[in-house]
């Protein structure tokens, strides 16, 4: 169960966050509750990368580093408010907050090391839905107004936090955290990137003390980081089954999002952003059609790997019973007489190698005399094909042969057996009017006679 500080530490740094410029919006006292979240981090991430498993290890590591960049970012934009009197944007510290979340990112993607390549172009569907409305919304107007120092660290951060949102969904998406934890971290990322668009804005448009609450959100968010941190460790992650649940309900919705903007906007009336909405839809449509375009090709493969398995025996890699009604059936739908011939073989004894040595010896046994027989096959008749029959019998599939040299062949098989192991042959060469069951019914009345007359012998 866990324990009450897990939730109440970050509740209330959360809370100091909304609450606290109320009273004294002044940079000395938001100094301690805007350091506060980045330093829980930090703590956050040293223990993780010391307790947490070998995998996740060097992610917690790089989070602990994108911390203590924040944490300097803070400190050194406090300093700066104290000279100036007011808060100064863009400043020195802005270096450091990007090289938090870059760190961030890294640390995040680190951590969901072995996803599937797929996992990530979902991500950023999922994430750039949403996030095109707000960067549209929000930054485009700012863009137009500001210089070119402006217009960079105006647009950086909120595509920092949309990537490190994307980061995020892929990790919720992988399974690799708990149901709360990928809840409080993507809250987080929403946060920053909503709050630190609105901080951009309210820089340039108002001087009022409502530009001290708008530093709440980042406090937030790197708050909602840190309990998403002390709670991952509790309980067991949930499966990808849930996780590509969630991917096909949400990826429609997500795709929708941007076009959906852009018909609300000309049905207002307002001016059509179809530089970056437009521009964004395309984009999302070329990932989703890339990404069905490799999910279709997935599919073939397995479809693939399961019709070869299903006509493979997994044991000797030859061809198998069922597979043989089909090359016998092709053979018959290109010629109406072929020349065809069928060698059914059967292991002498099999069984006693089994009962005294064991199975695993008697698979052993069936590999080496099907890998000798087929070696013969190959060089003899390279368009004949040998199968397991069933058990201890084989079938090899003889085109273009007649009687002589079907039995001349069986002969050769019979005597490339690997020794002490002998085997017993029955021989049947295709007849006119008879059909596929009538030869294979004449090979086993030979290979049964074979047999009863002393074995290791071959009989047409």
């Amino acid at each position: 169960m866990l324990r009450t500080w897990r939730w109440t530490l970050p509740a209330l740094l959360c809370a100091a966050a909304v609450v606290l410029p109320a009273f004294h919006p002044g940079p000395v006292a938001r100094f301690p509750v805007a350091v506060a979240p980045p330093l829980l981090l930090l703590g956050v991430g040293l223990v993780g990368s010391r307790r947490a498993h070998p995998v996740e290890r060097c992610g917690w590591r790089w989070i602990s580093i994108g911390a203590g960049f924040l944490v300097v970012g803070f400190v050194i934009f406090h300093v700066l408010w104290l000279q100036q009197g007011h808060a100064v944007f863009p400043s020195l510290a802005e270096p450091f907050f990007a090289a938090g979340w870059l760190a961030l990112i890294v640390g995040l993607y680190r951590w969901g090391r072995g996803a599937e390549r797929t996992l990530l172009s979902d991500s950023v569907v999922l994430a750039l839905g949403p996030g095109l409305v707000v960067l549209s919304q929000l930054v485009r107007p700012l863009l137009a107004r500001a210089d070119s120092v402006e217009i960079f660290v105006t647009a950086a951060f909120p595509l920092l936090d949309l990537v490190l949102l994307v980061m995020v969904v892929r990790l919720g998406l992988q399974g690799r955290m708990r149901i709360a934890s990928v809840a409080l971290i993507s809250t987080g990322c929403g946060l920053l990137l909503v709050g630190d668009t609105l901080l951009t804005v309210l820089y340039r448009v108002t001087d009022t003390p409502l530009v001290y609450w708008f530093g709440a959100p980042t406090s937030i968010a790197v708050s909602l980081m840190a309990a998403s941190g002390l709670v991952h460790p509790a309980g067991a992650r949930y499966g990808t089954e849930f996780g590509d649940r969630i991917r096909l309900t949400l990826l429609p919705i997500a795709a929708c999002v941007p076009p959906v903007a852009l018909f609300l906007q000309g049905l207002a009336g307002h001016p059509v952003d179809w530089q970056l909405l437009g521009g964004g839809s395309v984009l999302m449509a070329v990932l989703i059609t890339f990404r069905l375009r490799g999910a279709l090709r997935t599919m073939g493969e397995q479809s693939r790997r399961l019709r070869r398995e299903a006509s493979t025996d997994h044991l000797t890699g030859l061809a198998n019973r069922r597979s043989l009604a089909g090359d016998l059936d092709q053979v018959f739908a290109h010629q109406e007489f072929p020349r065809v011939a069928v060698i059914l073989l059967d292991l002498d004894h099999f069984k006693a190698v089994n009962d005294r040595f064991g199975h695993e010896r008697g698979d052993q046994v069936l590999q080496a005399c099907s890998a000798a027989w087929a070696g013969v096959l190959h060089r003899r008749h390279p368009r004949s094909t040998l199968y397991r029959w069933g058990g201890e019998e084989f079938l090899a599939l003889v085109h273009e042969v007649g009687v002589r040299d079907a039995l001349s062949l069986a002969e050769a098989l019979r005597e490339a057996t690997p020794i002490p192991n002998t085997v017993s042959a029955g021989v049947a060469v295709l007849r006119p009017g008879e059909t596929t069951g009538d030869l294979l019914a004449r090979a086993d009345r030979e290979l049964y006679r074979a047999k009863q007359s002393g074995r290791d012998r071959v009989c047409v």
